[in-house]
């Protein structure tokens, strides 16, 4: 971001210095004039160093002002990714640095159209061809228009990545079949000073699920230790009876215990045999349900039903073996953009640990959410409540880094897209002014309309293409350094470099337009005749 950041603020500088740099062409016979009477070449270029001052002071304010108002902005847009948002703020630290930063960019601004219209030439002004633009001038507007597009497609293609991969990232299915709208996910716990008891909270949790079970509206709901996409399931080794173990092999997964409806809630499809049931009581066999992923992986051409597995290494005795009795589709619980990971499930009556509870429900999550936490209070005051979410919420706020990433990206890339076409413009119209009698004397000699628009249009055509050619490799290097952050996206993705071209292409259209459309109308009789 801060590189992102610094690339908008050097394609500013850059489009500053190409206006200035067209400014004092224009002022070439008050120069040579200045200079004729005897200033020196230091004395000029302070002058219009000094001039540029101004300029560079109500910027840095106005970027404070600006600055202040997105701070205000991110804290009410806060997508939940950034921690501690309220102690955002511009402090001393802030100004100093944004002092620096107008001071940098105003020297860089200003440096190079001073020295240049310091050596202006003081013969060909005072002979009244002081608006005949030279080669050298027309090579430095060009280099810094091919330079600002240049910029410009480098942060035109990381946005363009971090777009596809976001999109390709809310297309990804958690592994809930359940309409996210429909369906609440609220945190709470049990507090008391007694010794653990798991009857006596086994009897609280059924409590409360008796009691949303019965609100209008509501169809199941169930007890679980975590909720994806995010829920923060806890992770444990475990053992497959008569098979071989080693750390590599069996590696911690997802562990998490459920209670008989959590399945149906999140409608989490049923692959083999059953869900657990009322009956898998605390003193029952011990059963267990696998997901997918982890059925394939272990059990492969074989059916895992009646097979047994148990939490820990095999060293560790103390969880028994519970028997496989039904095989669910996997369910992302450590976020969107991971693979499937395995994962198995236990009763909750066997393992009384839950922190969520999960109701779905005939309308909307939030429709019933105020009912929801009146029940869950009613209980008792050793029933804590923390917060409660649809599910849509949680899986939008799994994805709310790389949207925070893709949003700010796409604002400064749209911000640098928007520069290199002023540039682009301010070029064109500089070259249309100085080139007004060649222009004139086309018209003349039988030009037509549209072989001026394409005199110019395809000039700016040309730069755009340059400046295009040379961002696309340094856009590559970009692609590269940003490969940890895309999900399904190639770093060379040709969708988004030809997007980005198309792009690019289309706005430099736009900005010759103007430019074009002004030489084309050129009257050449008045033209020479000012001449």
């Amino acid at each position: 971001m801060f590189g992102a950041v610094f690339l908008v603020l050097l394609i500013a500088v850059v489009n500053v210095s190409n206006l200035l740099f067209v400014h004092s062409s224009s002022r070439h016979l008050e120069i040579a004039i200045r200079r004729s009477l005897g200033a020196g070449r230091l004395q000029i270029a302070l002058q219009l160093f000094t001039e540029s001052t101004l300029l560079a002071l109500i910027g840095g304010v106005l970027g404070l002002y600006l600055g202040y108002g997105c701070v205000e902005l991110l804290r009410v847009w806060n997508p939940g990714s950034l921690s501690h948002i309220q102690d955002i703020h511009l402090d001393g630290t802030v100004m100093t640095f944004t002092c620096f930063v107008t001071l940098g960019a105003w020297i860089l601004c200003s440096l190079g159209p001073a020295v240049q219209a310091s050596q202006v030439d003081l013969i060909s002004p005072l002979k009244a061809e002081g608006h005949t633009a030279n080669s050298e001038s027309r090579r430095t507007h060009s280099v810094l228009a091919v330079s600002e597009i240049a910029l410009s497609v480098v942060l035109l293609v990381g946005a363009g990545l971090l777009l596809h991969s976001f999109i390709q990232l809310q297309k990804v299915n958690a592994g809930f079949q359940a309409p996210p709208q429909n369906v609440l996910a609220a945190k709470f716990s049990v507090t008391t000073t007694k010794p653990f008891d798991s009857k006596a909270w086994l009897a609280t949790y059924e409590r409360v699920l008796e009691k949303i079970q019965n609100l209008p509206g509501v169809t199941s709901a169930a007890l679980s230790k975590s909720i994806p996409p995010n829920g923060g399931c806890g992770c444990s080794p475990f053992t497959i009876e008569g098979q071989a173990w080693s750390p590599n092999a069996y590696p911690s997964f997802p562990y998490v215990a459920v209670s008989d409806d959590y399945f149906s809630s999140l409608a989490i499809p049923l692959l083999k045999g059953r869900y657990f049931t009322r009956d898998d009581r605390p003193d029952s066999r011990k059963v267990a349900i696998i997901s997918d992923s982890l059925a394939r992986r272990y059990f492969p051409n074989q059916d895992p039903i009646g097979k047994r597995i148990r939490l820990g290494v095999p060293e560790d005795v103390k969880w028994p073996y519970a028997e496989i009795v039904g095989v669910v589709g996997d369910v992302k619980y450590l976020g969107l953009a991971r693979p499937p990971e395995p994962a198995f499930y236990v009763p909750l009556t066997q393992d009384v640990n839950p922190v969520f509870l999960v109701v779905r429900s005939t309308v909307s999550a939030a429709s019933v959410a105020q009912e929801v936490r009146a029940a869950i209070k009613s209980i008792g005051n050793d029933v804590v409540f923390i917060r409660m979410n649809t599910m849509e919420e949680l899986v939008a706020d799994s994805v709310a880094p790389p949207r925070v990433r893709t949003v700010l990206l796409g604002t400064f890339a749209s911000v640098a897209l928007l520069l290199a076409a002023i540039g682009v413009y301010g070029v064109l119209a500089y070259s249309v002014a100085q080139r007004r009698t060649e222009i004139g004397i086309r018209v003349a000699l039988g030009a037509q309309r549209q072989d001026i628009l394409w005199l110019v249009v395809g000039r700016g055509l040309q730069l755009t293409l340059v400046g295009l050619a040379i961002g696309t490799v340094g856009s590559l290097a970009l692609a590269f350094a940003l490969r940890g952050l895309l999900f399904q996206v190639k770093p060379a993705d040709p969708v988004t470099f030809i997007g980005v071209g198309v792009v690019l292409l289309f706005a430099a259209v736009v900005a010759c337009y103007v430019p074009a459309r002004r030489a084309a109308r050129v009257d050449p009789l008045i033209t020479l005749h000012y001449e």
